[in-house]
Formats: C-alpha cells, structure tokens, sequence
C-alpha cells in the first residue's frame, strides 16, 4: 500500500488496544510514535533489511498507555512487531513468551522467533519513488495489527489486520504460554513446510513416517486454516 509523500502512520492494535506509529518527515529523518493502547506492557522490536541501520537498538519497552518516539532515517526498510509477555530477568528460554530475539531486549537487527505479526515498511527520501507499508502474516500472529496514515489516500483501504487470530486459531497451530493461554497462531508457511515434510515421509515409507501427523489430520489443519484466513482477510476472497 502506497504511503502518502512525506507521512507514515502505523498502529498496532489489540482488541481495543493498540500500539500506535505515528510519522513525519522532518530534515532528514521519519518520527514514528509507538504508542500501547494495550492493558499489558509490551516490547516492540525492530529489524532493518540487509543494508539499513537498526533503529531504536532493535527493541524497547513499553508500558500501557505510554508513548515511544522512533527515528528513521528517509530511505529506510526493515520490519516492526510487538513482543509480549518478557522476562529479560528469568532463566526462561526463550525470555518473551511471543517475538523474542534470543532473549534480547534490544535486538539490534536481530529477528525475532515466529510467529508474530508484522509491520513492514519501505521509506523512499525520492519524492519520484513510492514508500510502502503493510500488515503481514507471513510469520504467524500474535496481536492485532492496524496501520494507518494521517490522511488515508484511496490505494491505502487495509489497515491491517483487526481480529484475534489466536480466538479462532486451529489447534494444531496454536503457541500456549505456561499457562495453557493462546498467546500466538503459527503461520500458513509453517503448516506448508509441514505438510511438504508430511508428504515427503508418506514417500519414505510407513516405518520413516510413522511419527509424522496423519493424512486426516493434515486435511482438518488444512480446513481450519482455510476458514481462518476467511475470517481475517474476506476481501481476499
């Protein structure tokens, strides 16, 4: 989705809670506001694509209700998720319960640990070159995501994705913390991969693939996720 010239604005959001990104350019630079709406503090992180300089050190803190400037340089493309449930003090591995970049609070470039919901953004300083953003599943889900910009241009109508994934989530692809919550919802690339391991053991032969899932389950993974991603994304369809 095309950004306005010289404005980006993201939040993420869950339920009715939301971890705002607010921008303008200024001389040199893009002001993005990480603002958490979220009734739970949480711990955004960030990771430059190859070439680009780590902002914000990677990853910080931030309690509910409280707001977090990021600067970004013009040209600039890299990725933005929220983290929760950490405990950076504790031997827990890993030490976020969703997102967690080898036990760091601050990731500096490092990506964090699927599945988590992505805010993806590419800056372009040349007025002539389009700047994009957008609200990504690629790596699973944790949170509700919304991305937004001051004034919404007409190719700009997804803001993300709104729902709870993890209320509807296949059981299969379910992430549970230590308290049996869902707390995450594995992404359909995972399922892929596992379902290509799948079919690759059924070629090995039944004593080989004796411990991988079996054909009837592979297909309810494949009709449950159908309807979730339904659920989420109607207009895709």
């Amino acid at each position: 989705m095309k950004l306005l010239d010289q404005l980006v604005t993201a939040f993420f959001l869950f339920l009715a809670s939301h971890l705002l990104l607010t921008g303008s350019v200024a001389t040199n630079q893009v002001t993005l506001y990480v603002h958490n709406k979220c009734l739970f503090p949480i711990w955004p992180a960030t990771a430059p694509n190859t070439g680009y300089p780590v902002i914000a050190d990677g990853g910080f803190y931030l309690p509910s209700g409280q707001t977090q400037r990021i600067y970004v340089q013009l040209t600039w493309s890299g990725r933005i998720w929220a983290r929760t449930g950490c405990k950076f003090n504790s031997n827990r591995i890993p030490a976020c319960e969703t997102g967690d970049c080898d036990r760091k609070l601050a990731c500096y470039g490092l990506i964090g640990k699927p599945p988590v919901t992505l805010v993806q953004i590419a800056l372009q300083e040349d007025q002539s070159k389009s700047s994009f953003y957008d609200v990504s599943l690629v790596d699973g889900y944790n949170i509700p995501v919304s991305v937004t910009i001051r004034q919404t241009p007409e190719l700009c109508i997804i803001r993300g994705c709104l729902q709870n994934v993890n209320d509807f989530c296949p059981q299969e692809l379910e992430v549970l913390n230590e308290n049996g919550e869902v707390v995450a919802c594995k992404s359909a690339c995972a399922w892929l991969l596992m379902l290509t391991i799948f079919v690759v053991g059924m070629s090995l032969g039944p004593q080989k693939s004796a411990s991988l899932p079996s054909t009837q389950k592979s297909l309810r993974m494949l009709v449950l996720l159908t309807i979730a991603m339904f659920l989420t994304h109607p207009h895709h369809w």
